[in-house]
């Protein structure tokens, strides 16, 4: 959330933008958190996230994701239901 903030302080967007972005930022930190639990992100993972500064530290944290965990946040992202495992 404190990166999206500091995008839109950075930015020059109109304020009907800024408040539509603003306001979806609690569905988004919500929908990390679930992703996070669900697909089981390992401790280093989240410290790396949490310590993220940049987008570019945010997206190397990222590729420490399997590639399981990594297709779980991109369909989070997207909105999509998390695939749940029929076996």
């Amino acid at each position: 959330m404190a990166l999206a903030k500091d995008d839109l302080e950075h930015k020059t967007v109109d304020d009907a933008t800024r408040r539509a972005v603003e306001a979806q930022l609690p569905a988004m930190r919500d929908s990390i958190v679930h992703v996070c639990t669900d697909s089981k992100w390992g401790g280093g993972v989240r410290t790396c996230l949490v310590d993220a500064n940049d987008r570019v530290a945010f997206e190397a944290c990222e590729q420490q994701l399997t590639d399981v965990q990594r297709q779980a946040l991109d369909r989070s992202a997207r909105g999509e239901a998390a695939e749940t495992d029929s076996k």
